[in-house]
């Protein structure tokens, strides 16, 4: 029984040995196999999604993804590589030429692309769909001002004599006609500059009013000015208007104290003669015995104008 049993172990570790090795020669001979079959060269036929971006702004276009088929001559590590991609290429359509109602896409002309992309020779590559036809309907196109939502809050002391500077002023924009047909103006993003004490000059974003509607410009540039600014005060001679016929007007006081802000180079610019205050005796009340004065005329460099009164006594001497 026991040289029995030791034979049988014997026969059993001698089985299992051949197996192993038999195992491994199966194996090795499967991978070297596979290596020779992937390093064959293969011709396969793939779909190829082109992806198109950056029409011209005044074409409308619906249809911007496409399918061609292209025919791939590689390895078949390559190939096998391939098939795990997302087969995609994005194109510029901005210059694509027009045939009449048509973008046209020339595959021959983007070879170069999509053998970049698979890192293959572009002679490996060939494309059996030769063109690719993107119907357009031309855009409804006008130009439309600006709406400035920029608020500018001076530092003490500090204003502008010039108005806010813009450019363009005016912008173009392209979309559906039903849609820019409702559309006068385009608003800029707000923009708030605090305690302005300088020129200052930037950009601002053009808010989109539509998805549809396409902008020629996105941003603005703009130049808020910022100088030094005093107090100025001058005595004016009141002046009246429609006097009465009959009697001799008298008024008190004859004169009105304008005050004023404006910049410090504008400063000595600035006298009692550009400035004419007026009360209008024709607008008085039945038994009002003072009129409004008002101020009808005021020199350009001068901001923030009051009149230090506005009411102006009178009597009529018969």
């Amino acid at each position: 029984m026991k040289g029995f049993s030791f034979s049988n172990k014997r026969n059993s570790i001698l089985n299992k040995s051949n197996f192993k090795a038999f195992a491994i020669f199966a194996s090795f001979s499967f991978c070297t196999w596979l290596l020779i079959q992937f390093s064959k060269t293969y011709t396969q036929e793939f779909n190829l999604k082109v992806i198109f971006e950056n029409f011209p702004k005044d074409k409308l276009v619906d249809e911007r993804e496409k399918t061609v088929e292209i025919r791939v001559q590689t390895t078949g590590f390559r190939l096998f590589w391939i098939g795990f991609k997302n087969l995609s290429l994005r194109q510029d359509a901005s210059n694509l030429p027009e045939e009449k109602n048509y973008l046209l896409y020339n595959t021959r002309y983007f070879k170069k692309d999509i053998a970049k992309e698979l890192g293959l020779d572009i002679d490996n590559v060939e494309f059996l769909t030769p063109s690719i036809k993107l119907p357009f309907s031309l855009k409804t196109i006008r130009e439309l001002p600006i709406n400035l939502r920029i608020k500018i809050e001076y530092a003490r002391g500090y204003g502008a004599y010039n108005p806010l500077v813009v450019f363009p002023e005016k912008v173009k924009v392209s979309g559906p006609g039903h849609l820019l047909k409702d559309i006068d103006y385009i608003n800029t993003q707000e923009l708030n500059l605090k305690n302005l004490d300088k020129t200052t000059q930037g950009t601002v974003q053009l808010d989109k009013p539509h998805e549809e509607v396409i902008l020629y410009k996105d941003t603005i540039t703009y130049k808020a000015f910022a100088e030094k600014f005093t107090e100025g005060r001058v005595e004016v001679p009141i002046e009246i208007i429609n006097k009465p016929q009959k009697g001799e007007l008298s008024i008190f006081p004859k004169k009105i104290e304008v005050i004023y802000q404006v910049s410090l180079r504008n400063f000595d610019q600035v006298n009692t003669q550009d400035f004419q205050v007026i009360c209008d005796y024709a607008k008085i009340g039945e038994n009002d015995n003072f009129m409004i004065a008002k101020l009808k005329q005021k020199p350009e460099q001068v901001t923030h104008v009051r009149l230090s009164l506005n009411k102006v006594n009178f009597v009529i001497k018969k």
